[in-house]
C-alpha cells in the first residue's frame, strides 16, 4: 500500500487503527517491551493516548509508581510543552480533545531523557506520519532527546510521504518487535 499524501494515509490508518483484534493484548505486548526499555531513563515524557492507540495509561502508572518522573503534552499555542504529572495534577481536555495538565512545572529535560512519540504510521527508517498538527515534530526539532515511537505490527509501512521538517524517531515498538530505526 503506497499512499502519495498525507491525508490518504492517515485516513486509511485510522480504519487499521480502529480494526485492530486482540487490541488490548498488543496493548499489552507493546507496553511490556517498552517498560524494559525505558526504566533506564530518569525522565520520560508520553503521550495521552486517546481513540484507538495504543493505550499508555498502564505506562504512566508503572513509571510514576517506580518513582521515575513523567511528562505529558500541554498545547501552548503553536508549541507544545510537557509538564510532570503526578498525584496532584488536574487535567482538562484540549481542543484536540486529548487530557492534557492544568497545573504542573515543565519537564527539565536532560541526557537521560527520552519522549515516548505518537503516530498513524512509521517505517523501518523510523520516518513518523503524525497527526498533522506538526507539535512533535516542532518540539524535536529543538530538544536533543532520545525518541521511541509506538506502533500495531499492520501499522509499519515500507513508505511514508514525508517531508524535510519530519523528524524520526530512534526507535519503534511494536506488539511484535523493537525496530531500531536509522534516524
Amino acid at each position: 500500500m503506497i499512499f502519495n499524501d498525507k491525508f490518504s494515509l492517515r485516513k486509511q490508518c485510522r480504519i487499521i487503527r480502529r480494526n485492530i483484534s486482540g487490541k488490548a493484548e498488543k496493548d499489552m505486548a507493546v507496553e511490556k517491551k517498552l517498560l524494559k526499555e525505558i526504566q533506564k531513563y530518569d525522565t520520560v515524557l508520553c503521550y495521552m493516548s486517546t481513540d484507538s492507540e495504543i493505550n499508555t495509561g498502564g505506562i504512566i502508572k508503572f513509571l510514576s509508581n517506580h518513582n521515575i518522573t513523567v511528562a505529558v503534552p500541554r498545547i501552548c499555542g503553536d508549541y507544545m510543552e510537557f509538564v510532570k504529572i503526578g498525584a496532584a495534577s488536574i487535567f482538562t481536555v484540549s481542543k484536540y480533545g486529548i487530557q492534557e495538565p492544568i497545573n504542573g512545572d515543565t519537564a527539565i529535560l536532560t541526557d537521560n531523557s527520552v519522549c515516548i512519540v505518537p503516530g498513524f504510521a512509521f517505517t523501518e527508517k523510523g520516518e513518523r506520519l503524525g497527526y498533522g498538527g506538526g507539535y512533535y515534530d516542532r518540539f524535536l526539532s529543538q530538544n536533543c532527546i532520545r525518541t521511541v515511537g509506538l506502533a500495531y505490527e499492520e501499522l509499519i509501512f515500507p513508505e511514508i510521504p514525508c517531508e524535510p521538517h519530519d523528524i524520526k524517531v530512534e526507535k519503534i515498538i511494536t506488539e511484535e518487535r523493537i525496530v531500531i530505526c536509522n534516524a
